[in-house]
């Protein structure tokens, strides 16, 4: 009878030694088929943000292959520009309102070192990245008010299949500085007054604050709520640019002429904060100004004065 159990307990541990041999080489083979794609979301989106605080700002693509083991041989492969993702991108969202039509970066605009690379053999680095340089002066020309992409596609690859759903790509290009981006609504707080004739009132509210250049954003003229829509910001849109010594200089964002700005010296007065500067302490923009615009019948409105504070909503530590 113990022989029979001591027999009996041998086959039982030779099985589940054989089971657990069986279970490491299940993990040790590939579960899923390999195919080379781009990172990008389930729209074929990759967000590419540059910063507007440096000379020359990168962000990249990266490319990856599948599977849960790292790849078995070398993988070359080399990026083109697709000419056809953008088309179908505008068409499904915009429809014929080709004004809203998303804009293809031009090749002059932004610089690529290299259209290949390499996935390596073996390598824990399941990705690889190809930067995507833009100059500061490149970024400063887009404006906040259109999308642009750059289209891309996998042209080539050797070793493995590549994914024909994920082959392609289109690189939204976001650009920011240390005011605002132009991948959020930038909200800011605004308190102050608002005078014109003999009539003087206080006003509040919030403003949308979008980045320029570097050193410069664009927001709507006193309580004016922001609209995304041309005319309202040909009429109603300023550029505010920060010095160096932070002193404030604000001026009209479209040249069409439906907007003039006069910016005022500040009162030599007691607690009058609207001194045109910067206050880098409280992140607020201490604006003194007057405008005036032209209205449905061509003439010319009478003055407004504002004295703003304008301070950020939310400081994060991106920010």
């Amino acid at each position: 009878m113990k022989s029979r159990i001591y027999y009996l307990l041998i086959v039982i541990v030779s099985l589940l030694f054989v089971w657990s041999c069986d279970d490491y080489d299940m993990f040790k083979k590939e579960l899923y088929y390999k195919y080379l794609y781009v990172i990008s979301d389930d729209d074929n989106i990759h967000d590419m943000m540059f910063s507007l605080d440096t000379d020359t700002a990168f962000s990249a693509v990266s490319v990856s292959c599948s599977g849960t083991n790292p790849v078995d041989e070398e993988i070359r492969f080399t990026l083109e520009k697709d000419l056809e993702l953008l088309d179908k991108y505008n068409y499904a969202n915009f429809d014929i309102n080709e004004e809203k039509y998303a804009k293809e970066l031009s090749s002059d605009d932004f610089y690529m070192p290299s259209m290949s690379a390499f996935l390596k053999r073996s390598s824990e680095q399941v990705y690889t990245t190809l930067p995507i340089y833009m100059t500061n002066e490149k970024l400063a020309e887009l404006s906040p008010d259109s999308i642009y992409f750059v289209p891309l596609k996998i042209k080539d690859a050797s070793g493995y299949e590549i994914n024909k759903k994920k082959h392609n790509v289109l690189c939204r290009v976001y650009k920011k500085n240390r005011f605002a981006d132009t991948r959020k609504d930038n909200q800011y707080t605004m308190k102050g007054y608002r005078t014109q004739g003999i009539v003087k009132s206080s006003i509040s509210g919030t403003k949308t604050v979008h980045p320029l250049a570097n050193n410069s954003v664009r927001m709507f003229v006193g309580n004016v709520r922001f609209v995304s829509e041309v005319d309202s910001i040909s009429k109603y849109a300023m550029e505010v640019k920060v010095n160096l010594d932070s002193t404030l200089l604000v001026s009209p964002y479209s040249d069409e002429g439906k907007i003039e700005l006069e910016q005022l010296d500040p009162l030599q007065e007691d607690q009058f904060i609207y001194n045109n500067k910067y206050e880098t302490s409280t992140n607020r923009f201490l604006l003194y100004y007057r405008y005036r615009v032209i209205n449905n019948q061509g003439t010319w409105s009478n003055w407004i004065t504002i004295q703003e504070a304008v301070k950020k909503l939310v400081v994060t530590e991106e920010d």
